[in-house]
């Protein structure tokens, strides 16, 4: 992201991670109505995801350069969610919505060394959706829309929004979307 392009302040994500999830749901009322989920995770992430400036990055020798960007960092994380059936009568017709948040309050790495840097955190998500299935002869059509990155105040509505439609034929499927 270049808003000085006298100093710019470049923005890198180079890392690779590895880790284990467990989770599950369970289902309340009739036909699972109301369906609560969550899962827990361990991550093991080396490298970087973070953003400097040109002048940090010209003062930084070989040396200090590879221990600023070499980190190494362990993370444990835990996503919640929760979708609810709205009840209409009509067995043709299944609209839901749902709310789920990725990396509870952010998941945040630690390093076990006090002079290493970590390789940062990964900000929470916190989703709002609303879809629907329509379920005709030789024909379903799952229509569904979100509202990302509810707590990101610096990102606009418009981006937040996402879009999609699935047309479900015998033989073949058809998507689109907006992102």
């Amino acid at each position: 992201t270049l808003h000085n392009l006298a100093l710019p302040e470049l923005r890198m994500k180079a890392y690779y991670q590895y880790g284990l999830r467990f989770g599950g749901s369970y289902g309340f009322f009739e036909n699972d109505m109301l369906r609560i989920g969550g899962s827990l995770k361990w991550i093991s992430r080396r490298g970087l995801n973070d953003s400097a400036t040109t002048e940090t990055l010209l003062s930084l020798g070989s040396d200090e350069f590879i221990t600023w960007a070499d980190r190494r960092g362990r993370a444990y994380g835990l996503d919640l969610g929760v979708i609810f059936t709205i009840p209409t009568g009509n067995e043709m017709i299944e609209p839901s919505i749902s709310l789920s948040w990725q990396d509870f309050f952010m998941t945040k790495f630690v390093t076990t060394d006090p002079n290493a840097y970590s390789p940062g955190r990964i900000y929470d998500n916190l989703v709002l959706g609303f879809g629907t299935l329509i379920d005709l002869p030789a024909l379903d059509i799952n229509i569904a829309i979100d509202v990302k990155h509810l707590t990101d105040r610096g990102l606009s509505i418009p981006l937040k929004i996402h879009m999609g439609i699935e047309l479900d034929f015998p033989m073949i499927d058809v998507r689109a979307g907006f992102n």
